[in-house]
């Protein structure tokens, strides 16, 4: 009687093991399988809310590539800048070199700064590292797009990462019908560039008043963006920078400056903030007159020397 109750027990105890090893192997299996189907089905259709976490994640990992250094005040940030021989109007000095110095917000005294020299400077310390750096993140995207659209030329496979990757990058430029990557990286690449480091500099300039502005103090936005009517706030200067960019180059508005931009390329031409101005008529209420108050401002300040200017390498 042992002897059959033990076998029973050792048999009732095979079965039990036997059928939890199922149960797993058919949970991994049907996981794996899950994720080969969505990947190999992804030129149709990819679930909005996944490419929306991975965009996020993306954007978070992008954000924390730098460090954003807080001041308290005026003195602060000019100790910090003189540390680094950072003086973008000097006379006689050519930038070409800025430090990878990313303020957090700008110091809520600088408007009491009176010499409009001083503000323009610091204006500038504070928002070029930060304009070269969106446009340093946004070249390295289009270094892979091409990549990308010359395997497409040859008719190579892509990978499901890249495929993955183009129509991600394509929710986030708000590309619509945007389901097979092969057929949308040449439209892609006509909103995956850079906005001139002059105009950029230009349009914040004008609507800051040099940094002096509400807005540019309080809710760290430096480019007038709003929602509803009403100044959109920033939980970083960095932040506007990038919503600024992005708003250029996804915004249906702004299409006109796109194309402009792509015809320049195309061209093998420097991409002329000036040509790109006369684009961004929608940009302002005052409409060509907001375009000509931004050409006056580069040409007056001479902002088209920042255009070179170049990130330090990052140690």
């Amino acid at each position: 009687m042992k002897k059959i109750s033990r076998s029973y027990q050792l048999w009732s105890r095979y079965l039990i093991l036997s059928t939890v090893g199922v149960m797993i192997f058919a949970l991994y299996w049907c996981v794996f399988f899950n994720h080969s189907v969505t990947l190999r089905t992804e030129v149709k259709r990819f679930n909005p809310m996944l490419i929306s976490l991975f965009q996020e994640s993306n954007e978070g990992s992008a954000q924390q590539s730098f460090e954003s250094v807080v001041v308290e005040n005026v003195n602060e940030m000019k100790a910090l800048f003189e540390n680094h021989d950072f003086k973008p109007f000097e006379e006689h000095v050519n930038v070409t070199e800025v430090p990878r110095i990313f303020l957090a917000t700008l110091p809520r005294d600088l408007k009491t700064i009176r010499s409009l020299e001083d503000r323009k400077q610091m204006f500038v310390q504070a928002l070029l590292p930060m304009i070269l750096a969106e446009n340093e993140k946004i070249l390295n995207d289009r270094r892979r797009l091409r990549t990308i659209e010359v395997k497409i030329e040859r008719n190579q496979d892509l990978s499901n990462e890249d495929k993955f990757w183009v129509l991600t990058l394509a929710s986030r430029y708000k590309m619509k019908d945007a389901e097979k990557a092969e057929t949308i990286v040449s439209e892609l690449l006509k909103r995956v560039d850079i906005i001139p480091t002059s105009l950029a500099l230009s349009q914040a300039i004008i609507e800051t008043g040099w940094g002096n502005s509400f807005a540019a103090l309080q809710k760290n936005s430096a480019f007038g963006m709003t929602i509803s009517d009403k100044v959109k706030y920033y939980e970083s200067l960095q932040a506007s920078v990038e919503g600024y960019i992005l708003n250029l180059n996804s915004n249906e508005a702004y299409k006109k400056m796109r194309l402009v931009r792509a015809e320049l390329r195309a061209k093998g031409e420097d991409l002329c903030s000036f040509k790109l101005a006369e684009t961004l008529i929608r940009y302002s209420e005052l409409g060509n007159l907001y375009v000509g108050r931004v050409k006056s401002i580069i040409k007056t300040h001479d902002l088209r020397q920042f255009d070179q200017a170049q990130l330090v390498r990052a140690s």
